[in-house]
Formats: structure tokens, sequence, C-alpha cells
């Protein structure tokens, strides 16, 4: 990134500065030559600055991240690191807690472990790069370690997301790269075994049961069990819809029902006229301001597996949708009517 930039802003420099000669030789005005030139220089010398403060193949959003973070915060390097370019079996398991830092060889995909270091941990003051601090080896510990290292001091330095330390094995010393990350995979939904994301990953916050859906205030409440049309089991989940446009209107046109069981949406059930559901609140316009309370049915596929319901516009471009949870199990009968 830096290359490209640097490599620009000196290209401008020469091209802008024969320009500067040719405008002078002909004795016209060279002022936009000279801002353009002086603007080449700073582009190929901040390019050199940048690139010796901070990596070089960070670009982009995560580079504007770095420029603009808070420097007085200093960040949280306790918990777990991992060797960034290891293999899934084997690599280099950094852990800090508080005043200690120890480095294991991990082996057997997060199973298996030996100290190679253990010494002491200075967490950064305050939030400027790169940070460097240097450990002193508990020799308490890592003398009776096979594996361990017999060095007196070890630097780390941190720098945007990479705590990174040099590594002697039989006599070849290199330096070692780690980010954030749990030793051992996880697995995912179909059962395969995956490295957990790094730390800096904002977690997914799961949606509201109540809240803004444009024009239209929700809150989704209760949930009974019942039998559809043929017997089946079903369940009627209640909603409160607040109309808050200029002109009436009807939750069956404005808003979009789903249900689901382990994944698979659920069909909306065709209730009996004994079960006491009625479709006359969704279809009937609701004036402006009014708050009406919304059932709506659907077929279950399990009697077991809970059920999860979402609210959102029929037609929107934000993609808010509200949801909640129920837990069979805790739902009562339907009285019919």
């Amino acid at each position: 990134m830096y290359f490209i930039t640097g490599g620009i802003g000196f290209l401008g420099c020469l091209i802008f500065m024969i320009l500067v000669i040719i405008f002078s030789l002909r004795g016209k005005r060279c002022t936009v030559p000279l801002i353009a030139m002086f603007l080449s220089v700073f582009l190929f010398l901040g390019s050199g600055f940048l690139y010796t403060r901070t990596d070089p193949n960070v670009g982009g959003g995560d580079f504007l991240k770095f420029v603009i973070r808070d420097r007085t915060v200093p960040p949280d390097l306790s918990g777990e690191w991992r060797e960034n370019n290891g293999s899934e079996d084997s690599f280099h398991g950094v852990l800090i807690s508080k005043d200690t830092i120890e480095i294991y060889w991990v082996s057997e995909g997060g199973n298996a472990t030996s100290l190679y270091w253990a010494g002491s941990y200075t967490p950064p003051p305050d939030g400027k790069e790169p940070y460097t601090w240097v450990s002193e080896n508990d020799v308490n510990r890592t003398s009776a370690a096979q594996l361990a290292s017999g060095e007196r001091t070890k630097t780390f330095t941190y720098q945007n997301g990479i705590l990174s330390y040099p590594a002697s094995v039989l006599g070849v010393t290199t330096t070692i790269e780690t980010i954030k990350r749990p030793w051992q995979p996880v697995e995912d939904e179909e059962g395969n075994l995956v490295i957990p994301p790094a730390d800096d990953v904002e977690e997914e916050t799961p949606p509201p049961s109540a809240g803004v859906l444009g024009d239209y205030d929700a809150a989704i409440k209760r949930a009974v069990l019942s039998t559809d049309s043929e017997g089946n089991p079903a369940v009627i989940i209640t909603y409160s819809w607040t109309n808050n446009g200029e002109e009436p209107a009807s939750a069956m046109m404005k808003m979009l029902e789903k249900a689901f069981q382990n994944g698979v949406q659920l069909t909306a059930a065709v209730m009996g006229e004994d079960s006491g559901y009625s479709l006359e609140s969704r279809t009937q316009d609701v004036p402006p301001g009014t708050t009406v309370d919304i059932p709506c049915a659907f077929t279950l596929v399990s009697d077991t597996d809970p059920v999860e319901f979402e609210l959102s516009e029929l037609f929107s471009s934000s993609g808010d949708i509200l949801a909640r949870t129920y837990d069979l199990s805790a739902l009562s009968q339907a009285n019919p009517q």
C-alpha cells in the first residue's frame, strides 16, 4: 500500500518539477504546478513515515481505525494468543494474565502443551504503538521444563493487533507473530472443527423483541399451543402493533411474520372455527396512532423444538427485525371458544 502511494508521490514530484521548470523558462505563472509538487512531496514523505509506524499490509477500513483510535486507552492484551502462521495442529500459544506472560509449544490441535517461556508482563500504559516491554524469565518454572528457553529476558512488541517476539530453535532465531485467538478449535453447526474468530470481531447482538419497524411500533408478546384445522399441532403468537403512519393500514399489508423450528421455516396454519383464532385483526385497517393485538398461527413440525419468531416490515431495505424464542414446554394450551 505505502509502496504504491510513495511511488505515485515520487513520480508526481518529478513530473511537476519538470512542469515548474518549463513554466519558468516560458515566463508563465507556475503556482498550480508548485502546489501540486508540494502535495506530491507530502504524499511521498507521508507514505514513508506511515510505513515506519504501521503494518504496511494494513489498509482500507483497518488502517483508518488504526489512525483515528483513541491513544489514551491502552489495549487489553490479556487472554490467549495464537501463532499467526502456525499449523492447525502445532503452533506457539501465548497466555497473558495479570503480570505474567507464558508461551507454550501447543500440539495435537491444542490438547497438548509444553512450556517454552514464563516471565513478567507489563501492561501498556496507553494506546501508543508500537508497545514494547522486556520480560524477565521466571527460572523457577522454565528450569523444570525440557523445551523451555534459557534466556534471561525476552522482548515483546505489540502493534496493530499483533504480538511478536523472537524465538530460538536449534540455534536459529525467528520472529513469532501471534494474534489474539483461542488455542483450541470449536465445532460449527455442521460438526466441523473451526478456529474461533479473533477477539476484535464483534459478536452479533440478538434482535430485540420490541421496537420500531419503519412507521410502526411492535412488541412480540405471548404464545399459546393449539391445533390447526387438520388436527396438527400449531402455535399462535401474538404481537402488539401501533400504526404511526399518516394513513390507516392493516398489519397483513405492512408486516412480515416468520417462524422457525431448527432452522426450518414454518407454514402459516389454517385454523378451525372452534380454535378461537380470528384473522380480522390482521386484515382490518388501523387508524393512525391506534394499537391492536395481532395473532398469527403456524403449524409445528416438532412438539419439542423451540420456536423462533421474527417480525419485520413487508417492504423494507433496513433489514430491521424483532425476534423472540419460545420454549414449547413452557406454553399453555389455547382455550377454544
